[in-house]
């Protein structure tokens, strides 16, 4: 009797190991797909998209004394737009202006269709968002994106106020610059704009 319960025991541990393990699968490939989205469709943090919650906040408290992103010149110049339940920073800058990385990490250039009209928006993440590569956004991992001239680039690694492009003569809601900070939603399972993150950068907005 006491072998017979031995062996029940064991099966059923080795029942409960089995179902946690296709439960962590399963979950692995819903963020997986969840993270891909997000890095597919980053423009969704500047054009907007209709949410009834405020953006999420990030626990970082990071104190910058000078510019980080524009030369120091244009800092407060920009204003912040609301737009479809989200919001931007837009600037309105020379031709020319350079726009630095906030932070090190990866920058990729892809060209994306807004209302019928190409434009080119850059992201900045921390780290390679895409598999092989380990990447477990926190709520206070940071995001960057932007439209604005650069030049097409796929997975170029960037340090903190290297050089990402500079403003050209197209504009988005009347703005040849429109950037949005974001952090990651750990309810949502992407990045959306954080106000505390612009204020970071841009103490004016």
């Amino acid at each position: 009797m006491d072998q017979y319960q031995a062996r029940a025991k064991a099966r059923t541990s080795l029942l409960i190991i089995l179902i946690v393990l296709i439960v962590i699968g399963i979950l692995g490939v819903l963020e997986y797909y969840a993270l891909k989205n997000q890095k597919n469709n980053p423009i969704n943090s500047i054009i907007g998209v209709p949410t009834s919650t405020a953006p999420t906040t990030t626990t970082r408290n990071l104190l910058i004394s000078t510019c980080v992103i524009l030369d120091e010149q244009y800092c407060d110049t920009g204003k912040l737009v609301s737009k479809n339940g989200s919001y931007f920073a837009g600037f309105k800058l020379p031709q020319g202006a350079n726009i630095y990385a906030p932070f090190g990490g990866v920058f990729t250039v892809t060209s994306q269709n807004i209302n019928g009209v190409k434009y080119l928006v850059g992201t900045l993440d921390p780290s390679l968002i895409m598999p092989p590569n380990p990447y477990l956004p926190t709520s206070s991992t940071e995001q960057f994106v932007a439209l604005a001239s650069f030049a097409t680039t796929t997975n170029k690694t960037v340090q903190e106020g290297g050089l990402l492009g500079t403003a050209g003569s197209q504009t988005y809601d009347g703005y040849n610059l429109a950037i949005s900070l974001n952090s990651y939603s750990i309810q949502k399972k992407y990045f959306i704009p954080d106000i505390k993150v612009f204020r970071q950068y841009f103490p004016n907005l």
